[in-house]
Formats: structure tokens, sequence, C-alpha cells
């Protein structure tokens, strides 16, 4: 062999050799990246598990909610039916005491009607 044959041949190597250097880093720089990754998606997993409990406890939440909608909708009903009750009470009170007043003025009037006979008398 000749020393410009030798001379390339070791070059080539020493390119290989390099080349195998760097693709071993490039593997532990992958296997790094692999690693982080998995404790990323752990971590994702972690976070996807709180939200299916948050998203059940919100659907809770909301069945509460629609229970107690419904439960103020049938109070509102009975309180408007209470007031439907009360204003025609109150309108029946009304009509009596107008009747009462009415009947009031006319007894005062016959007892003045009255009072004034006896004092012609």
């Amino acid at each position: 062999m000749e020393d410009k044959q030798f001379t390339q041949l070791f070059d080539l190597i020493t390119r290989c050799v390099t080349g195998i250097r760097e693709l071993q880093e490039g593997q532990k720089e992958l296997k790094s990246d692999v690693a982080e990754l998995k404790t990323d998606v752990s971590g994702l997993k972690t976070d996807v598990s709180g939200l299916k409990t948050d998203v059940s406890g919100l659907k809770t939440d909301v069945a509460e909610l629609k229970t107690d909608v419904a439960e103020i909708k049938e109070g509102q009903k009975r309180l408007e039916e209470g007031q439907a009750r009360l204003e025609k009470e109150i309108q029946t009170t009304n009509r009596a005491l107008d009747t009462l007043a009415g009947e009031s003025i006319r007894v005062k009037a016959r007892v003045d009607i009255l009072e004034q006979r006896e004092l012609s008398n």
C-alpha cells in the first residue's frame, strides 16, 4: 500500500469514527428527548385525569343546579298561586270595607236625624 492510499484510508476511517461518534451523541440526545417526552406524557395523563374528575364534578353540579331550578320554579308557582289568593281576599275585604263604610255612613246619618228629632222635641 502506498502512503497516499494509506493516508486516504486513514482519513476515511477517521471520518467514519467521527461519524459514529456523532451518531452516538445524536442517539444519546434522542434517548434524552424520549425520556423527557415520556415524562411529559405522564404529566399530561395526570392532567387529563384531573380534567376528567373536574368534568365529572361539573356534571354533578349541573344536575344539582337543574334540581334547584326545578324547586325554585315550583316555589315560584306556589307563591304566584298564594299571591292570587291574597289578591282575591284583598278584593273581598275591600268590598266588605266599602259596604261597612257605606252602612256606617247610613247609620251615622240616621243617628244624626234621630238626634235632631229628639232635640226638636
